[in-house]
Order: structure tokens, then C-alpha cells, then sequence
């Protein structure tokens, strides 16, 4: 019987500890999307990526519309009756390959805009991600939920790390 009451003794203790655990636990919240938007250097790699973006699109373009003007440049020499049927067929299967590759290009093109993106937020992310981790450590947060994913029910405002972040980026 003594061996019970010990057991549920250290039971109760364990339990209590936890309770004690979890009332220290502090909780805030931010929304990323505010943040990095309200970032100049978020907003200079947005419009850096702007920029790629239209070359590769103007690239893609110009390639598009070279094959467009060669296609009617060939429907015309085929309604003058100047090619046979061997040649409709060859010139045909060229188009068709031609757009093939163009597909493959835009495809590449996306890749790159991604890869482009992904190296110009980098450094803005990370320097968020310091900030944010700066300000908790300050103030003593145990986690930090962003708002801006759009899951938090309620957030106290009390909680809110905008401006303390914003104050450590400089902004």
C-alpha cells in the first residue's frame, strides 16, 4: 500500500511540474507577409526579380513571334502552291519541334525565375528570421506563431512582435 501511495505520490509532482512548465510558456505572434513586405530590401529583390522576370519573358517573346512570322512567311509560299507535300510534311514536323523546344525553354525560364527568387529573398528571409529570433530571445518567447498563414483563430495584440521587430530591422 505504501508503494501505491508513493507511486501516485510522484505522479501528482510530475503532473504539477508540467502545469508549472506550461504556465511559463510565451506565446507571440507576427505576420511574415506584413514584415517582409515593409522591408526595403525585400522590395529591391522583388523588383530585381521583376526585371528577370520581363527579360525572360521578352526572350521568350521574341522567340515566339520570329516562329509565328516564319510559319505564315510558309503558309503563304503553301497557298501559292509553291511546295509539295514531302516538304509540308518536313516543314511541319520543323514547326512542330521548333515548339517543342520553345515549351522546354519557357519551362527552363521558370526554373530559373524560381532559382533567382529563391537567392535574392534568401538573405531578406534570413534577416527577418534573425530579427524575429533577436526580439524573442529579448523578451522571452517561447514560440512565435506566424499570423499570416492564415490558420490563428485569435491572436492577442499584446503579443503582437511587429513593432519590435521592425524596430530591430531599422524600419
Amino acid at each position: 500500500m505504501l508503494k501505491y501511495l508513493s507511486l501516485l505520490f510522484c505522479c501528482l509532482v510530475l503532473l504539477t511540474a508540467n502545469v508549472d512548465v506550461q504556465a511559463q510558456s510565451k506565446i507571440g505572434h507576427i505576420n511574415s507577409a506584413e514584415l517582409l513586405s515593409l522591408m526595403p530590401s525585400a522590395k529591391s529583390a522583388e523588383s530585381s526579380l521583376t526585371t528577370f522576370a520581363k527579360q525572360k519573358e521578352n526572350q521568350l517573346q521574341s522567340e515566339l513571334q520570329a516562329l509565328q512570322n516564319e510559319a505564315n512567311t510558309f503558309v503563304q509560299q503553301v497557298n501559292a502552291g509553291g511546295v509539295t507535300p514531302a516538304q509540308q510534311a518536313e516543314k511541319q514536323k520543323y514547326f512542330q519541334d521548333k515548339e517543342m523546344k520553345l515549351a522546354q525553354k519557357e519551362q527552363q525560364y521558370q526554373q530559373e525565375i524560381a532559382q533567382k527568387r529563391e537567392s535574392l529573398l534568401a538573405p531578406v528571409l534570413q534577416k527577418a528570421q534573425n530579427a524575429i529570433e533577436s526580439v524573442a530571445a529579448e523578451n522571452g518567447y517561447n514560440f512565435i506563431i506566424d499570423t499570416s498563414m492564415g490558420s490563428v483563430l485569435f491572436a492577442d495584440p499584446s503579443n503582437d512582435l511587429m513593432s519590435q521587430v521592425k524596430a530591430k530591422l531599422g524600419i
